[in-house]
């Protein structure tokens, strides 16, 4: 192991796990953190929007997305095990932030993943590579530069036997390194750079030494292959637990839609038998009274009326109100005399269409406002009903009735069925909504508890 082919691999694998690490490092703090103050976590949490999409392989949207469409493109595919370096799943989701058709995860809530708390200078050269390749506004040299560095360092801790290499092809490799650790160095820095790559290159690595850094190559590999091996697999388990939670909460959000549907129907139905037992009764009853009426009452002309009056008959007037009420205490009259009843605070006398009128009317008008009153509560109940309706129900309603421009835009600004009812014709007309009369006409009927048959 100790022949000049494993110790020249050897120092490749030092110069690009020390130097180039180094190197690297300090350009991704220069290209990318200079607006964060240098602080890494700064630049993953703002950045958290962007690597999502790099990830995600299902180009599934997020709630951070526009509602006209995501602009962010996927530049370079991003492996599981390198957004979970950057991000954890710990975070809180926001039930209305998760849409879903089916079985089918249409958006996924974004505050779901949380930054993990780790420093540039701890990552490996393969995702610092990724960073700039993905995410730095690089120029031709650098980026030639950087995936030399990425390629070369791959094909070292790659490498099948430390003697697989010759010594022409070892010193193309120290070559191209060289070269592309100058192109990322600062000016000032670079001659002290150039020297340590020359210090490794002139140090004579000893047998024990050659052993421990095959070691360290053999964990490396193991390591990624187990990284690789695995978090494939819980991604796909943590998706599927996320759908299934995402369908259990869209069927009972289905559920209590259903169940309130049916009860207002339920209560509909009821208040409009009483509403139908009312006018039937109120037509039976009308006639019926007149007829008592005309029985009780002795009529000797058209204008007047003469009352055989005994101890316990009730007598009714007309008061100056113009309403019907009972006569006592207005008259006394002995038993077995018979008279004609006057009005209180009137020389004229009764009449029968006098009764007759004021009776029809006060009992039509007391059936009218029974079941106005009726009417209104059952408005209240479904006024009631809108405002209680969270987001993506409003969503649906509007969906129903073909408003989904006008439901995609409510379900964006956050808006609930309390707002919905409050909305006012002057501001649907206004941007972002912009609706037309027609479009008009159907939310004003949804607000008045239109529902379309």
């Amino acid at each position: 192991m100790s022949c000049p082919e494993s110790k020249e691999l050897m120092k490749l694998f030092k110069c690009s796990t020390d130097i180039a690490t180094q190197v690297v490092c300090a350009f991704v703090d220069t290209k990318l953190l200079s607006q964060y103050g240098s602080s890494f976590l700064k630049y993953l949490e703002n950045e958290l929007h962007f690597f999502y999409h790099q990830w995600d392989t299902k180009k599934t949207a997020c709630c951070a997305c526009p509602s006209a469409g995501c602009t962010i493109r996927r530049l370079k595919k991003m492996e599981n095990w390198i957004f979970n370096t950057f991000y954890d799943d710990t975070g809180h989701v926001h039930r209305n932030h998760v849409l879903q058709t089916g079985q089918t995860t249409q958006q996924r809530c974004l505050h779901k993943y949380v930054t993990r708390n780790i420093r540039l200078d701890n990552l490996d050269i393969t995702i610092l590579c990724f960073i700039l390749l993905c995410a730095g506004t690089l120029t031709v040299t650098e980026k030639i530069a950087i995936e030399t560095i990425n390629n070369k360092r791959n094909l070292i801790c790659h490498a099948w036997s430390t003697k697989c290499f010759s010594m022409t092809q070892l010193n193309d490799i120290w070559t191209d390194i060289d070269i592309a650790l100058s192109s990322l160095t600062n000016p000032f820095m670079r001659p002290i750079i150039q020297s340590q790559i020359q210090s490794i290159k002139q140090c004579d690595v000893e047998k024990e030494e050659i052993v421990l850094l095959s070691s360290k190559i053999d964990e490396i590999n193991a390591l990624l292959e187990k990284v690789n091996s695995r978090i494939p697999n819980n991604s796909d388990t943590l998706t599927n637990i996320e759908d299934k939670l995402t369908q259990i909460s869209q069927q009972n959000t289905e559920d209590i839609k259903h169940h309130t549907s049916h009860h207002v129907s339920q209560i509909l139905e009821v208040l409009s038998k009483e509403i139908k037992e009312l006018e039937v009764k109120l037509t039976s009853e009308v006639p019926k009274t007149r007829v008592q009426m005309k029985n009780k009452f002795s009529q000797t002309d058209k204008t007047a009326l003469d009352i055989e009056v005994s101890k316990n008959m009730t007598l009714y007037c007309i008061n100056p109100d113009g309403n019907i009420v009972p006569a006592i205490g207005v008259i006394n009259m002995p038993k077995g005399n018979t008279g004609a009843y006057k009005r209180p605070h009137s020389d004229s006398r009764i009449t029968y269409a006098d009764i007759e009128s004021r009776m029809s009317d006060q009992m039509t008008e007391k059936g009218i406002t029974r079941s106005n009153q009726h009417l209104l509560e059952t408005a209240k109940r479904q006024e009631n009903d809108l405002r209680s309706m969270t987001m993506i129900m409003l969503k649906n309603l509007l969906q129903s009735v073909k408003l989904n421009r006008f439901a995609d835009i409510c379900f964006e600004k956050q808006i609930d069925g309390d707002v919905f009812m409050d909305m006012t014709d002057e501001k649907l007309k206004e941007e972002p909504f912009s609706l037309t009369q027609f479009q008009l006409l159907k939310v004003t009927k949804l607000q008045g508890g239109w529902k379309p048959t």
